[in-house]
């Protein structure tokens, strides 16, 4: 009377964990403050008069287009900053409801990815393109188990994926080939599906390679490029610090991951040069951030939900010992990904990681048609935009816009003369003016330095500043992150 089919088992569970998972979610969305990277898509989403202007403002963003259209549509349609963070909660629902209903994992293996830094607060709770490439590429591999046939449904799905991120363009061109061109069925079908994914690839490319005048991007190294095969040059900084460990060891993780497919060589080549192309970004182009490196783990994954069966459908004692090594350290990686995760969320709760969320409030009472606010530096004003829509004048720019440009037009030194004089030629036009620093001005001071600029004052500039201008108000109470304000304004 009381037994519980298998299959009804797993549904019950799932349907519980699945709304375990939508209130964690919810509940971090609440107490989240979106930072400036968060802010920024959605600040150039807003300032597109219509989609074809979309990519004129991708220039330099490193980015492909779709998250921007989704946030165009969503905020051209509703007209709330609301659809920044409902998008993002929308598609890490629909992975969940993915890894829980229909991939063939058990409960648990899902639920060490979806509860974890990658699943709950990277590609959920943060408001970024990572978490549709994720939702995408489940998508994919779910369509493609359950109906191999429907092949430009599963193009477009690529397609639509390597528009998400660089790092997902590659891996999906990768699993395009190989799905569709080593396909043992190969027709003029599948062939034009690979070329449908191939322009979207060309389109992407064109989108987010960035000119000679991007600030943001290294310079290509070819001096690194031998260690190619040390694989855990792309993933530095992705086990949790349990213990201390070398270099080796994340390398030798990385390769035992591998070790399921390893009877499966389109899988399993498919895996290693998307690790070696990880590597080899890391090292010759740009560092791969913890963001970034969370693709890999999605595809990953996206591979053992597609070849699940066929891994374990051989009984040989030598492939089963392979085979569960491979396991043990993927499940390894997952679990420091749910210890990370438990860090970052319960750090969300309790700490304050910006101050631009008290500031946007003191700024939300000077907006008014006459206030002018005089940026330096300029980045860190992005997310007071989620709350405040109020261009900026940024003076290295010396213009007026919502978030910065990453060019080298842009004015690598900045002196505080020249803020000065800002300042003055807007109160000459009956503008108040708000200057607004990062580091409050000391007498012996003489320059901040920031990533790529630096903040010069000048002796003269100084004296001037620190005898006639006043300190409003500050907010420079969180240590997570450097988006601390300072609000100066000429006293009468």
């Amino acid at each position: 009377m009381f037994d519980i089919p298998k299959e009804k088992y797993r549904f019950y569970a799932g349907l519980v964990l699945f709304f375990v998972y939508v209130f964690a979610l919810l509940y971090g969305e609440y107490y989240h403050e979106l930072w400036r990277d968060e802010v920024r898509a959605l600040s150039v989403a807003k300032q597109a008069q219509s989609w074809l202007n979309l990519p004129n403002l991708l220039r330099n963003e490193g980015h492909p287009i779709l998250w921007y259209s989704l946030l165009f549509i969503g905020y051209k349609t509703t007209g709330s900053v609301l659809v920044l963070p409902i998008l993002s909660l929308f598609f890490a629902f629909a992975s969940a409801y993915l890894l829980l209903f229909k991939s063939p994992f058990p409960i648990w293996f899902s639920c060490l990815y979806l509860f974890g830094f990658w699943g709950l607060y990277s590609y959920g709770i943060n408001c970024r393109n990572y978490g549709i490439a994720a939702f995408l590429m489940f998508w994919f591999v779910h369509v493609r188990r359950t109906h191999k046939d429907r092949v430009f449904i599963q193009a477009l799905l690529l397609f639509l994926a390597v528009q998400t991120n660089a790092y997902m363009s590659v891996f999906a061109i990768i699993v395009a080939f190989q799905e569709f061109i080593f396909d043992k069925n190969r027709n003029i079908k599948t062939i034009g599906c690979f070329s449908f994914v191939m322009l979207s690839f060309v389109l992407q490319f064109l989108t987010t390679m960035p000119d000679s005048s991007s600030q943001v991007v290294t310079q290509f190294k070819w001096a690194e490029f031998y260690s190619f095969w040390d694989i855990g040059y792309g993933f530095n900084g992705f086990l949790y610090s349990w213990f201390p460990y070398k270099h080796g060891f994340l390398t030798l993780v990385f390769y035992l991951c591998l070790l399921p497919f390893v009877f499966n060589p389109k899988a399993f080549i498919g895996l290693w040069i998307s690790a070696v192309f990880m590597c080899v970004f890391s090292l010759c182009v740009r560092d791969n951030f913890l963001h970034h490196q969370g693709m890999y783990l999605v595809l990953l994954l996206s591979y053992l939900f597609l070849y699940w069966e066929e891994i374990f459908k051989d009984k040989k004692r030598f492939k089963i010992i392979l085979r569960t090594i491979g396991l043990i350290s993927i499940v390894f990686l997952l679990v420091n990904n749910l210890h990370r995760g438990f860090i970052e969320y319960t750090n969300d709760l309790k700490m304050l990681k910006t101050d631009a969320v008290n500031a946007s409030r003191f700024f939300a009472l000077h907006q008014g048609s006459n206030e002018v606010w005089i940026a330096e530096p300029d980045y860190i004003m992005e997310p007071i935009m989620y709350g405040v829509d109020h261009a900026f004048y940024l003076p290295r720019e010396n213009r007026f816009n919502t978030y910065v440009h990453f060019t080298k037009a842009n004015d690598s030194i900045l002196h505080l003369s020249k803020i000065l004089s800002v300042n003055d030629s807007f109160m000459r036009l009956g503008k108040t003016c708000l200057i607004v620093l990062e580091h409050k001005v000391q007498a012996n001071d003489s320059f901040y330095q920031y990533s790529m600029k630096r903040f010069e004052l000048g002796e003269a500039a100084k004296q001037e500043f620190l005898n006639h201008y006043q300190l409003l108000d500050s907010f420079i109470e969180n240590y997570y992150t450097d988006e601390h304000y300072y609000i100066y304004r000429k006293s009468p």
